[in-house]
């Protein structure tokens, strides 16, 4: 253990003392650290305080701690902490505020129909039951499914009845809330206006990070009427020269490093490409054209192959949108017919039943793990026989050749054998396909033909087996080395335009000012050991002074002098 990570260590646990001491003094109060930090252990820390301090309080009262974590990954790794019939429950938000209340389902039926009454006549349809599974709206048998955001407001309804309030504050005394700046504002404001504010209901921690709020949550940022304890100032995650960085783009909030990996941060621009060779409109106006992009990320990758300190196979790089992303990685076409939820929440039934059921299978297959194929199909395949066997490498056969060509022909080889069952939608789209019927939804028709290729490489993007990713969708995470690409291709964000303006509170900028800032420290602050920033928009002279100010400028260089030889 070396000295700096002793020193951090010293910090972080004094402040999870102050932390301890306000859980006992049973107020209300924010837990903020910055990235890397350790709030997920602040958190944990006091789980494991309430397990030995409060067990016997709530068993004997049968009250539980409710401890509410943004993803499920979260929520695992603290139910590994726990014994088995525990008192501290840990759900995603979701989860349990649909716990809260699945059990009124004479209110549940009343606040659906008042809350969602356009959707309820458009479909024409009554109900007597309210559920939430796979989070899609629908009224099916009498019975009225939930879409997720839904489960949220009918919680607030609820917290407008008195008995229901005293009801959940008997039930969970102690509320746990991870990741509180992604918190939906109705929820938050519904806890504050009627407990926190009151000085009534549970004790409530918030643990979580104003800078790391990046999702569109309608959340104001302001923590009323909540104790702050002080920032936790260190940062176990990163080299001490990106800390250097995060603390010069967030002065007011330094972190003190625990790692020096002798890692590295480099800022190469692109100024030397024409500005009237470049993207002239749309999003992405002012930025490097596709194949101008790809041909100088190759070189750069080359560059780093050979820098020392840099492992490719451990870098990601981050991008604005999948748009950009797919570009990339040769599946383009694909994502203009299926857009965003069609490829990332897999709400096309063809990609999905290619990406999920098709790929694996032949993956499967192709490794011979015969094993895996119950795990893809949720049934026991038949390949004990000598029939069945060759059915399968007739399929696998099929697989290899078809997977070079379209997506209808890879279908047609799945259809065909008879031994994998396909949706019935996607059967009446290449049943309507192959009789040439003018019904078929265009879009359906367009997939079909498109290269298999594209629905290959675009399952790798998913299944994150790519050095890509966005950068709304690394929160959370990190990796040894990252490359940050500052370009364009969503109007929401031009880090260029935005972070040199240093807005305040009230000015005409401010709300895409803090936008822009706050995923540029959360894009920075993922990597632990080497920081790339690779910027593909023209830097004017307003953005150099940011770079220089926040980067050392001999850590900044232009394209051409990289060297590849």
């Amino acid at each position: 253990m070396t000295e700096m990570f002793k020193y951090a260590t010293i910090l972080a646990d004094e402040s999870d003392k102050k932390i301890l001491g306000k859980l006992s003094c049973k107020e209300s109060f924010v837990v903020e650290a910055g990235a890397g930090a350790g709030k997920t252990y602040s958190l944990i820390k006091v789980v494991d305080w309430l397990l030995k301090n409060e067990k016997k309080s709530f068993k004997s009262r049968n009250q539980k701690v409710a401890c509410i974590t943004y993803t499920n990954a979260a929520v695992e790794v603290i139910k590994k902490r726990l014994p088995e019939n525990c008192f501290i429950i840990p759900s995603t938000i979701h989860s349990f505020l649909w716990k809260s209340i699945n059990m009124y389902q004479k209110y549940l039926v009343e606040f659906s129909n008042d809350l969602f009454k356009n959707y309820i006549e458009d479909k024409g349809k009554n109900f007597f039951n309210v559920t939430y599974t796979l989070g899609i709206r629908d009224i099916k048998d009498n019975t009225f499914y939930l879409y997720h955001d839904d489960v949220l407001k009918l919680f607030c309804k609820f917290m407008e009845i008195e008995k229901f309030r005293k009801i959940f504050c008997s039930n969970y005394p102690i509320v746990l809330i991870d990741e509180y700046q992604d918190l939906n504002k109705l929820v938050y404001e519904s806890f504050i206006n009627n407990f926190i504010s009151l000085k009534t209901g549970p004790q409530m921690i918030f643990f979580g990070d104003t800078w790391q709020s990046i999702y569109n949550t309608g959340y104001n940022k302001e923590l009323k009427n909540l104790i702050p304890v002080e920032f936790k100032p260190v940062n176990f995650r990163s080299d001490l020269k990106i800390v250097d960085v995060l603390n010069k783009i967030r002065p007011l909030h330094r972190q003190v490093p625990a790692h020096d990996y002798n890692g590295q941060v480099l800022v190469i621009t692109n100024n030397d490409f024409p500005i009237n060779q470049r993207i002239k409109k749309g999003p992405s106006k002012g930025d490097l054209p596709v194949e101008e992009f790809q041909r100088r990320e190759q070189i750069l990758n080359d560059y780093l192959k050979k820098l020392k300190g840099w492992n490719l196979s451990q870098t990601k790089e981050l991008m604005l949108t999948h748009n950009l992303i797919s570009q990339s990685n040769s599946f383009s076409e694909l994502y203009k017919l299926i857009k965003t939820d069609g490829l990332k929440d897999k709400k096309n039934i063809i990609f999905a039943f290619c990406s999920d059921i098709i790929e694996p299978i032949y993956e499967a297959l192709s490794n011979k793990q015969y094993e895996r194929l119950f795990d893809i199909l949720k049934s026991i395949p038949i390949i004990s026989t000598k029939e069945s066997k060759k059915k399968w490498k007739v399929l696998l056969e099929k697989l290899d050749k078809n997977r070079k060509k379209q997506v209808i022909d890879v279908l047609k080889v799945i259809y065909e054998s008879e031994i994998i069952p396909i949706p019935e939608e996607i059967i009446n789209i290449i049943t309507k396909y192959e009789k040439n019927i003018e019904i078929i939804n265009e879009n359906d028709k367009d997939l079909l033909n498109l290269n298999y290729i594209e629905i290959i490489e675009a399952t790798k993007y998913v299944n994150n087996q790519t050095t890509y990713r966005t950068e709304h969708g690394v929160k959370g995470e990190e990796f040894e080395s990252v490359i940050v690409v500052v370009g364009r291709g969503w109007n929401n964000y031009k880090y260029d335009m935005y972070l040199p303006l240093e807005c305040k509170k009230g000015d005409d900028n401010y709300n895409s000012y803090v936008r822009n800032r706050n995923l540029f420290y959360v894009s920075c602050s993922r990597a632990k050991k080497n920081l790339l920033l690779f910027v593909t928009v023209k830097v004017d002279e307003a953005f150099n002074q940011y770079l220089e100010k926040v980067f050392d400028a001999k850590c900044i260089f232009p394209f051409a002098d990289i060297d590849t030889e």
